[in-house]
């Protein structure tokens, strides 16, 4: 006789169905047990290591933003892993060493322009996008400007636009490239 669920059960239907999930427990139980076990370790893991990955790139962004000198950005740049934060770092890094040599004269700007130089090299030689190497292939052209080297600032844009005329939508790179070389002596 079937039971009806609006009315109280038994206790023999009660001890049946204690016995059921027992026997059920009995056969299942273990591989039940391992599969919860290996599930939960398994989504902690993914868990650990999805928050962690966040929090670096987190923290990453939040160095860069926090920097205002040239030294600092270096230092953001060195400690983290993230591609963009790092290329972004270096970037800004030699712009401002770019700024303050333009500032200067005599061995100060020729320091400052060598860290210019250094870092813009380091963003070419290490560019995870065509948008940074540009930058920095433009930036060291800059630099040979500040060095008054005509014939490699020359050199360097003639990259910048050997380099943009590679690149879809890069066109008005070129161009600038292009007016940079007519306007060296």
């Amino acid at each position: 006789m079937e039971h009806d669920p609006h009315q109280p059960r038994t206790t023999e239907e009660m001890s049946s169905l204690f016995d059921d999930l027992r026997k059920f427990w009995d056969a299942y139980g273990t591989p039940i047990l391992w599969v919860v076990v290996i599930g939960s370790f398994s989504l902690l893991v993914f868990n650990f290591v999805t928050y962690r990955g966040q929090t670096a790139r987190e923290n990453a962004w939040a160095d860069l933003a926090g920097s205002t000198a040239p030294a600092s950005f270096e230092q953001v740049a060195d400690d983290h892993d993230n591609p963009a934060v790092t290329q972004l770092s270096l970037l800004t890094a030699a712009d401002l060493y770019l700024r303050e040599a333009a500032e200067l004269e005599g061995d100060e700007q020729t320091a400052k322009l060598k860290d210019a130089e250094r870092l813009y090299q380091r963003v070419v030689d290490g560019a995870t996008h065509d948008e940074f190497k540009i930058n920095g292939l433009e930036g060291l052209a800059v630099v040979a400007e500040g060095k008054r080297d005509m014939e490699l600032a020359e050199q360097r844009n003639q990259a910048v636009i050997d380099l943009a005329e590679e690149l879809p939508g890069f066109e008005t790179w070129a161009v600038r490239a292009q007016a940079r070389n007519q306007l060296l002596p």
